[in-house]
């Protein structure tokens, strides 16, 4: 092994203790991503819920539909995200530290377990975000969301 790829792999070695804090680092910011994204969603939305709201459907029923709206949403985006993240990283396994380092081999190993479980607590947090914006909800002057606005 040539100097070079035995310090790269030192490298590796000393950093791999960071990796558990840049993945709760993610989970945080997709956390307050989803978050944003369902308190922007109900913005835009207030016409339709309070529609819903005049009809006669409770908050919990609104609620719902945003849950399973997000949670579809969610899943498609975790499954894009997968395919397309695995795609990269074989690229670069396969492409680029060839060519960057030829003495290093690295062997592809992936943690089903693990990757199941950030899958799911992506999916969790995206279908889980309008649970937040019940204050919302509950606070909404119906008649007024429901007046035309020109």
């Amino acid at each position: 092994m040539s100097e070079s790829t035995k310090a790269v792999q030192d490298a590796f070695e000393q950093v791999s203790s960071i990796y558990l804090i840049m993945e709760g680092f993610v989970l945080g910011l997709a956390l307050l991503i989803a978050f944003n994204t369902a308190n922007i969603n109900s913005d835009e939305r207030v016409r339709d819920h309070a529609t819903m709201f005049a009809y006669g459907v409770s908050v919990l029923r609104v609620l719902g539909n945003l849950a399973v709206e997000g949670l579809v949403l969610g899943a498609l985006a975790a499954v894009m995200g997968v395919v397309l993240g695995y795609g990269l990283l074989l690229w670069m396994l396969l492409v680029l530290i060839p060519e960057s380092y030829p003495d290093m081999v690295i062997n592809l190993a992936v943690n089903v377990p693990q990757a199941a479980a950030i899958l799911a607590a992506g999916v969790l947090a995206v279908a889980i975000a309008p649970v937040f914006t019940v204050r919302k909800l509950r606070r909404m002057y119906i008649p007024g969301a429901l007046r035309v606005q020109e």
